[in-house]
This record gives C-alpha cells, structure tokens and sequence, in this order.
C-alpha cells in the first residue's frame, strides 16, 4: 500500500507543478488542481476496500502520513488562491502588510492547536489510537475543529494533521515574499539550502551529537533554529526527518554525512582538479527511476 500511496502522490506532484507553469487565470489553475488531487483521493478510496488494512498500525501510518499529504495540497492549492486574489495590487507597503496579516493568521491557527501541534512536530505517538483510527471516540476539547467527513475514510486527527503540512507551506511562502533575496542582497551575499532538507538534518544531528557548538551546551532544536535562519529554509518536522533516516535500510542512516566525507577525500586527492558532487539520488526514487 505505501508503494502504491507514494507513487500516486508523486505522480500528482507532477501534475500540480504543471499546472502551476501554465499561464491561466488564477481560477482556472485552482480548478485544475482542484480536480488533479479529488481524483488521487478517488483512487485511493477505490484502493482500499481492495486492500484492506493489514492491521491497526498500517491503518495508523495511512490516516496519520499518507492521506494528510493529499489533503494538505488541497488545502494549500486553496489558500494560495486567495492570498493570490487578495493580495493589494498597490504599493509594497500594502502588500507586506497583507502578508503579515495573514502569516498573523496562520500563527494564530497554529496556537490555538497548539498541543496537538506540538504532538504533530516531535512525532508523538501516545494518542495515535484516538487519532488516527476510524471510529475511535475523542474528546470534543480535544479536537474542537472537526469537520464532517466520510467516516469510512477518514479519522478524527487526519484532516487537522493535513491543515498543520498546508500551513507550514503557506508560512514558509509568506515569509519567502517578506524576505525575499533581492533584499538582503543589499546587506550581503543570501546563502540559501537549495539541497534535500534530510540532508540538513543529518548535518544538524552530526553538529550536536559531535558537541561542536557552546561546548555541547546546545538543544538540537537551537542547532535547527540557527540552520534555519541562516539558510533560509524550513526544517519544522526535522524530528520526523530523523525518524526516517532511522528506517533507511538499502542505504546508510548517515548517507549525506558519509557522502561529504568521501568528497573532502577526493578533493584532497585532486587538489585544484576537483568538481564537486551532489550525493546521487536513492535507488528507487523519482529522480533515480528517471534515469
């Protein structure tokens, strides 16, 4: 099932971003889109009386991972629409304004679920039963915001955890049109992590398990923090990001820290003649499969 989910989530990634490259009306792309994601959701609810769940941790994984990723780029192809429609079309000071207001909106949400947000970002797992399971009964002040959904495909926690992945890409959009390059290029040179944010997060762990910053005096979360900011990228579900790299099986757990290693040796073998090389892509991905 998981090969199945995450290829046809690959497959309507690409569909989205062709649809983002075509010159039409806002309305029109937001249709599009609309339709792209309603007919992955189809298939997967096609699939799945097929192929039932083999057990209640599948289940889990499905509702909490998997499902979520659809949804959220519905929701995300949405909210894009109308900060597009509603952004001022007069001067910059405006349109910041506008975008503080809703990045403020976005905060807000984030607060006001605070706890079960805080249980989405460290990957928390002690009420996936309540959460993630159809039919599980959960407290109403645990979850005031439900909506009424198919009960045979959804879960009291899937569409909360799918609103957290489309506001996180709102506010990282948001603050990439605050702050964009072209003005703090007037400070200095913008560095920008333009690689796989896995491998980030693999030099992040490397940094504080090596005890390299205040002495080793440092949360990881301050490392990722500094990262951040001084990248200019968004790492907030780097504890999931470490979850995974746990699980990687063909290749090595620290495959992005391995390959750095192999490439200072090599340029020290070769001195002036040396090209750098970005790690090649995991056997069974997108990129590789392409190839």
């Amino acid at each position: 099932m998981t090969e199945y989910i995450q290829n046809l989530y690959e497959d309507l990634r690409e569909d989205l971003s062709l649809v983002s490259d075509m010159g039409i009306p806002a309305v029109r792309r937001l249709s599009a889109k609309l339709d792209a994601i309603n007919e992955a959701l189809e298939k997967i609810k096609v699939y799945l009386p097929a192929h039932p769940f083999k057990d209640v941790a599948e289940e889990i994984i499905f509702f909490k991972e998997e499902k979520p990723l659809f949804v959220s780029e519905q929701l995300f192809a949405v909210e894009m629409y109308n900060i597009e429609i509603q952004r001022p079309l007069t001067d910059d000071s405006d349109i910041r304004a506008f975008y503080n207001k809703e990045l403020n909106f976005v905060g807000h949400y984030l607060d006001k679920h605070q706890f079960l947000y805080q249980y989405y970002l460290l990957e928390a797992t002690e009420m996936d039963n309540l959460l993630f399971v159809r039919g599980a009964e959960t407290s109403s002040v645990l979850l005031p915001e439900t909506p009424d959904l198919d009960p045979a495909f959804s879960t009291k926690g899937d569409y909360l955890f799918a609103k957290f992945m489309a506001y996180e890409r709102v506010k990282e959009y948001l603050l990439g049109e605050l702050y964009p390059a072209t003005e703090r290029e007037k400070l200095k040179r913008v560095l920008r992590w333009t690689g796989d944010k896995m491998n980030l997060v693999e030099i992040a762990y490397g940094i504080h398990d090596t005890a390299q910053i205040n002495n080793g005096d440092v949360d990881i979360k301050d490392i990722i923090a500094w990262l951040e900011e001084s990248l200019n990228v968004s790492l907030s579900r780097h504890y999931r990001m470490f979850s995974e790299m746990k699980k990687r099986k063909s290749v090595s757990p620290t495959r992005y820290l391995d390959h750095m290693g192999d490439m200072v040796k090599q340029h020290l073998a070769e001195g002036d003649a040396f090209r750098p090389q970005p790690p090649k892509p995991v056997s069974g991905s997108k990129s590789a499969r392409k190839k």
